[in-house]
């Protein structure tokens, strides 16, 4: 067990091991979030339907608010902040994790944007389960989880009101559970589509595979112009 120990300003005492863990959560978080800027770029030369393109551009705005709570939590969860400095993080970081929510559920409309243009309905049908799934036990962690640790700041008489919001908040994070594992299956689903239907373009577009179309479409088109 590691126990080399740093000590806050807040007074609290954070392990070398819990730096490590919220360091490697903090990479993981900037790598989502870099994820999502490669989503939400356009296409070029495709024509996308307008709920498309707003939810592409609300992604893009989301980023930096959700950068911005990967960089709270960490502090957040290490105990070494004051209490009022606590107060108001999870205060402003409610409201970034809707955000960061909606922004989940605009990345669902362009997996089911996709599935479409495959097509595949059931990998449409899954992103519109995920898209409510998913989207709405995240939303309603993120509102318990605030909710119950500001409760255990009002006081003594709020202590059975935090038990009980951080056990109805545990309920949800397994209900959020299950449709992550479900997620992780559609994307894997949705990857390997992708990849598919890229391999058969390119063979249609190369100089070869188009050479091979235009030599045999072109006697068909003279002989019915002749």
């Amino acid at each position: 067990m590691i126990v080399v120990v740093l000590t806050g300003p807040g007074g609290g005492r954070v392990t070398f091991l819990q730096y490590a863990v919220l360091g490697l959560a903090a990479l993981v978080g900037l790598a989502g979030q870099a994820a999502a800027y490669l989503i939400s770029l356009p296409e070029p030369g495709a024509a996308m339907d307008p709920s498309v393109e707003r939810s592409r551009k609300f992604i893009r705005i989301c980023i930096g608010p959700a950068i911005l709570s990967v960089g709270f939590v960490p502090f957040l969860t290490s105990g070494v902040l004051s209490e009022g400095v606590t107060i108001a993080m999870l205060v402003l970081l409610l409201p970034i994790g809707l955000l960061v929510a909606g922004a989940e559920y605009a990345k669902f409309v362009l997996y089911g944007n996709w599935a479409i243009r495959i097509p595949d309905e059931s990998l449409r049908s899954r992103a519109n389960l995920l898209k409510f799934g998913f989207v709405i036990p995240m939303a309603l962690h993120q509102i318990m989880s605030s909710v119950s640790v500001l409760l255990q700041f009002a006081g003594p008489g709020a202590t059975t009101t935090a038990v009980m919001m951080s056990a109805l908040s545990g309920l949800v994070a397994l209900t959020l559970f299950v449709f992550s594992i479900l997620l992780i299956l559609m994307l894997f689903r949705l990857g390997r589509a992708l990849m598919a239907h890229e391999a058969i373009a390119r063979a249609i577009w190369s100089p070869d595979g188009y050479a091979g179309r235009s030599g045999s479409a072109e006697p068909a088109d003279t002989a019915v112009v002749q």
